[in-house]
């Protein structure tokens, strides 16, 4: 019971740390339920491509790479341009988000149970109780 309760907790931090995120760029979805939406949004979409097959999910992934691959490219291709880019880099820095230790807590727990989950799951499929198969 343990090993699945710590799998929801894995799977619930993707939509929550998405409905974050986007709080932080457009403080509208911090209003009422559109948090809520936002994040609702996010399971059914991936539960939709999760039913429409390994394909489907292959092919989106492949082009959400590249779509969030895209600003980095454009950062490295534009950088040598820019003249002077860490003349003034404290007077940018931002604001602390406010996270804290719970913040800190909650990613060294989903840290921590990523690393277990794979652990298991690759004991599970290796056929042996966490040796190593040779070749």
């Amino acid at each position: 019971m343990a090993v699945a309760g710590r799998q929801y907790f894995d799977m619930a931090i993707y939509p929550t740390l998405f409905v974050f995120y986007l709080k932080q760029m457009s403080p509208w979805f911090g209003e009422g339920n559109h948090a809520f939406y936002a994040g609702l949004f996010v399971v059914v979409s991936c539960a939709a491509l999760n039913l429409a097959g390994i394909r489907v999910v292959g092919v989106t992934s492949l082009w959400l790479f590249f779509l969030l691959s895209a600003p980095f490219a454009l950062v490295v291709v534009l950088a040598p341009f820019k003249l002077n880019a860490l003349g003034n880099a404290h007077a940018a820095a931002p604001e602390a988000t406010g996270l804290g230790l719970l913040g800190g807590v909650l990613v060294a727990m989903w840290n921590y149970m990523a690393g277990t989950t794979l652990q298991r799951s690759h004991r599970k499929w290796s056929g042996r109780s966490g040796r190593i198969r040779e070749r």
